[in-house]
C-alpha cells in the first residue's frame, strides 16, 4: 500500500530519494484528495529545475498550487527522472 503524500527530492528523508544535483532537496509532492474516490495531484515545492507534466504530447510546468494527475501523464523531475502515471 502506498502512503500519501509522496515527497520526491534529494534528501534522504524523502519518500522517493534521487541523489542528484539536478533534483532539489524537496522537489515535488504527489498527494490525494477525497476518501472513497481519490483524485491524485502533483505540486512543485519550489524546485530550482522545475517539475513538468507531459499530457497527450503537451508539456506543462507544474505549479506550486498543484495539478491533477491523469492516467498516462508523464512526470519529469528536473532532467533526471520520468515517471508514467497509472491510475
Amino acid at each position: 500500500m502506498i502512503k500519501f503524500p509522496i515527497v520526491i527530492g534529494r534528501r534522504s528523508e524523502c519518500n522517493l530519494c534521487i541523489p542528484n544535483r539536478n533534483v532539489s532537496r524537496s522537489h515535488a509532492e504527489i498527494y490525494t484528495e477525497g476518501f472513497f474516490f481519490k483524485t491524485y495531484f502533483i505540486k512543485d515545492l519550489g524546485s530550482k529545475f522545475g517539475t513538468t507534466l507531459v499530457r497527450e504530447g503537451k508539456t506543462h510546468k507544474v505549479p506550486a498550487e498543484g495539478m491533477k494527475l491523469m492516467n498516462k501523464d508523464i512526470i519529469e523531475i528536473g532532467d533526471m527522472l520520468r515517471l508514467t502515471v497509472v491510475i
